[in-house]
């Protein structure tokens, strides 16, 4: 992952040529490794050793998983996640269209494990659901909160039959609901909100399913899902904005993105 701007004259990275080791400045040439952001070659030069030796882009680690591109800005505060009730599973994954939302990063994440809220907002999508919460076993190891809880499927959207979903919440910035489902396999749905600033979040996530899986389609399930993470986000305007630092998602590629079960595009930061 690396810087968009040329150090040059300030051209436009995303708009270059992607070379076998480095990627071209569009405005003037200037070429820069993709290891570490070294000026490897000015084309208008003719003895190349010239290059200035401070010519060169930030560069970030990059990672690709959970259907996603992910790097950090600065020292993590924890490395990058491993979900225990993935561990093993073969899951093919899904990434859905981010959703811009005017909250903080933590009320993001409390929406997401929110459970009191099915009678009011998911009427359509779980169909008619106990508006009393039972007590809750909620787990915490560090950074990681998780909790198992039985789902009544009913007779909503998403009923694709009764199953036990795992909620897991993982700081800063990683919450899912993992749905075990005794005949049909696993799905997952996972959000991952990056702050833009204290009042400003983009929710990227996406759906998995486990290879295999019986139930709907990735694509039927992320269109079901789509409608109800939009309207809850929305809901939550009002709410006191909190933010973290930590590993994030980056936004939405400048290079034409690629959105298939395995990956979906960055941008580079700047």
């Amino acid at each position: 992952m690396q810087s968009r701007r040329c150090p040059h004259r300030g051209g436009d990275l995303s708009m270059g040529e992607v070379r076998q080791s480095s990627i071209g400045c569009p405005y003037h040439g200037w070429e820069f490794s993709s290891a570490d952001g070294s000026c490897s070659r000015i084309p208008s030069l003719a003895d190349q050793g010239k290059i200035p030796p401070r010519a060169s882009i930030a560069t970030y680690p990059a990672v690709e998983r959970f259907g996603h591109v992910w790097t950090v800005l600065e020292d993590p505060i924890r490395d990058m996640y491993e979900i225990d009730e993935w561990q093993g599973l073969d899951l093919e994954w899904l990434a859905a269209e981010p959703i811009d939302s005017s909250v903080g990063v933590g009320v993001t994440i409390e929406n997401f494990r929110d459970v009191a809220y099915f009678p009011f907002v998911h009427k359509m999508s779980m169909g008619p659901t106990p508006e009393v919460v039972e007590p809750l076993n909620v787990n915490r190891d560090g950074l990681d909160v998780w909790m198992d809880r039985p789902l009544d499927a009913g007779s909503g959207d998403w009923a694709d039959g009764d199953c036990m979903m795992r909620y897991r919440c993982s700081a800063p910035g990683l919450a899912s609901i993992t749905y075990h489902y005794e005949k049909l396999g696993r799905r997952v749905v996972a959000g991952f909100p990056s702050p833009i600033d204290y009042e400003h979040v983009k929710i990227f996530w996406g759906v998995a399913n486990e290879v295999g899986y019986r139930g709907a389609d990735l694509e039927d399930a992320c269109a079901s899902r789509r409608w109800c993470t939009s309207r809850t986000s929305r809901s939550s305007n009002s709410s006191t904005p909190r933010n973290s630092l930590g590993f994030r998602v980056p936004g939405i590629s400048p290079y034409p993105p690629t959105c298939s079960p395995s990956t979906t595009g960055a941008r580079s930061p700047s």
